[in-house]
């Protein structure tokens, strides 16, 4: 499942770069730049926290900063999360019986996703006066970051696709703010294609799937074992249900508000525990 969000603040962002829980021996989350934009700035691997820091605050390498200046000041908005979710019964096959396949899998599907959104890039251009200008750019600069259990300690393998406000515009050679409301109208497209990727992937593998309501589960895991690794989910629509709506009806605006009101705090265990 993908969700998209506005990011409210740098601190929020750099949240996604602390271990949820014990996938990393250190006490950071696995990581990796993607995009086209990260090719551009020569942004590879482990992501380092400081050059994360200054370019969610729109400070290029290169010494440019991205934003609207208001007198002395620039404001810039930091980007956008796109969350990506595996599945239930791949979570669980994939981290319980420690499946390296199926994580690695689930990350090239990551990898994927972002590649199809990067085509619909488009920079944001103020010209003089109020004019703004829209410009194809095909580039996009995406933090990510690997996650591996719910706040409530569940099996959720899921990706923090934090992706900076800032698209590299070739016709010019210059950095430009990204138009992030074309990342949301993709939201339902991007989750078939990250659901299509994986599947594809474990298929030719020779695992076996079955159909569901939202796309497709593993086979030899049940509905009760998901449900039983499916607390925050049943949390949240229980709000939902609650607020008279479900989760197939509400809006993204809605969901979060039952998210967020269900949230409980982070919690950090021993791995054997």
């Amino acid at each position: 499942m993908i969700n998209i969000s506005q990011i409210k603040s740098v601190r929020q962002a750099l949240s996604y770069y602390e271990a949820d829980d014990y996938y990393s021996e250190g006490k950071t989350a696995p990581s990796r730049w993607l995009g086209a934009g990260a090719q551009k700035l020569g942004l590879s691997g482990e992501i380092d926290r400081e050059d994360f820091a200054k370019l969610l605050a729109g400070e290029l390498p290169n010494g440019q900063s991205l934003g609207v200046r208001h007198g002395n000041t620039i404001s810039h908005n930091p980007g956008v999360e796109i969350t990506v979710s595996a599945q239930k019964s791949f979570s669980i096959s994939a981290l319980i019986r420690n499946d390296k396949f199926l994580i690695s899998a689930h990350q090239a599907a990551v990898e994927d996703t972002i590649e199809y959104l990067q085509e619909f890039a488009v920079a944001r251009i103020r010209s003089a006066g109020t004019a703004i200008e829209f410009r194809s750019t095909k580039s996009l600069l995406v933090a990510a970051f690997d996650h591996v259990t719910s706040r409530d300690l569940d099996p959720n393998l899921h990706t923090h696709c934090v992706v900076m406000n800032a698209t590299y515009d070739s016709g010019t050679g210059k950095w430009r703010s990204l138009e992030r409301r074309e990342l949301f109208s993709l939201q339902k497209v991007a989750d078939e294609v990250y659901k299509q990727s994986l599947a594809t992937r474990v298929l030719e593998k020779g695992y076996k799937i079955h159909q569901t309501e939202n796309g497709w589960e593993l086979d030899g895991i049940t509905e009760e074992c998901r449900n039983h690794f499916s607390k925050r989910r049943i949390e949240i629509d229980k709000k939902l249900r609650r607020w008279g709506t479900s989760r197939d009806s509400a809006d993204a605006s809605t969901r979060e508000r039952a998210s967020l009101s269900t949230r409980s705090a982070k919690k950090v265990v021993d791995h054997s525990e």
